[in-house]
């Protein structure tokens, strides 16, 4: 049974279900590390971005050998790898963290540029979206736009988002169909 309470779970649930290709991962937004830890426990490699020193100083310290972490914006990907099955975003800000230092459309698109070129058919990324801040507002307009792009003969692109809440997170999910 798929529970989406908390978002999160119900993207991991899907991608769990449905990626089919289990070798790389991307997590575009390290962060806490939790998109990171659930990757490194269901794919055999995990490449995980993040912009903070202090965010990949803090998950350096699980000493999770099947992922490699990395100083530097996402936009920089193809710089790193060529491919992938898997990439999740969790965009905004750091939770507890400092809410001024936040992901920026400029480069969230320029990222998933380059991610749905580099994405092996079958697999999937997963973009979740957080309209409570400003800056937010504004990538989440920018992400949607570029998504609803997305040539239809090879992308599948579902946008999910709860009706009956204030502000609510909001989910993109992008399948490579050729």
């Amino acid at each position: 049974m798929i529970n989406f309470y908390k978002l999160t779970d119900f993207v991991k649930q899907i991608l769990i279900e449905n990626v089919n290709n289990k070798d790389v991962s991307v997590d575009f937004t390290l962060g806490r590390g939790n998109d990171t830890v659930f990757l490194s426990e269901n794919f055999n490699f995990v490449y995980s971005f993040d912009i903070q020193k202090e965010c990949i100083d803090d998950f350096e310290r699980r000493k999770i050998e099947n992922v490699k972490l990395i100083l530097d914006t996402h936009s920089n990907v193809d710089k790193y790898l060529n491919c992938f099955d898997c990439g999740m975003y969790n965009l905004g800000y750091l939770p507890r963290g400092d809410k001024t230092i936040t992901t920026l459309k400029e480069s969230t698109i320029i990222s998933l540029i380059k991610a749905t070129n580099m994405l092996n058919v079958g697999g999937f990324i997963s973009i979740v979206l957080y309209v409570g801040h400003e800056q937010g507002k504004d990538e989440s307009l920018e992400v949607l736009n570029f998504c609803s792009k997305l040539d239809n003969r090879k992308f599948n692109v579902a946008y999910l988002n709860f009706i009956n809440k204030n502000s609510p997170p909001s989910l993109v999910l992008i399948n490579k169909v050729r």
